[in-house]
């Protein structure tokens, strides 16, 4: 599985599926939205930073996070999971 995170990165807000997000911003930190993570000269140990925070404004994530961290957040960390209602009288 794998995607050329190189093309079209100026439209992959609207052109790309969230598995393709995803992948490519934690593969190569492109399509990440606001919460990409930065390139830096540092040593290697920064490179075990994590694409995104998944406490940083968790109360807001439905509206506040990109569709990436969402699901980046929800299968790894388990948190900004979409909560569906599966038992009856649910509002």
């Amino acid at each position: 599985l794998g995607y050329d995170c190189h093309r079209d990165p100026a439209l992959w807000e609207t052109s790309w599926s969230i598995a393709q997000k995803t992948y490519c911003c934690t593969s190569v930190g492109l399509g990440c939205g606001t919460s990409a993570p930065t390139t830096t000269s540092q040593p290697a140990a920064t490179s075990t930073s994590e694409p995104f925070d998944c406490e940083a404004d968790l109360v807001n994530f439905e509206r506040g996070w990109s569709d990436a961290k969402k699901v980046w957040c929800c299968q790894l960390k388990g948190k900004g999971c979409e909560q569906k209602c599966i038992t009856a009288g649910c509002d």
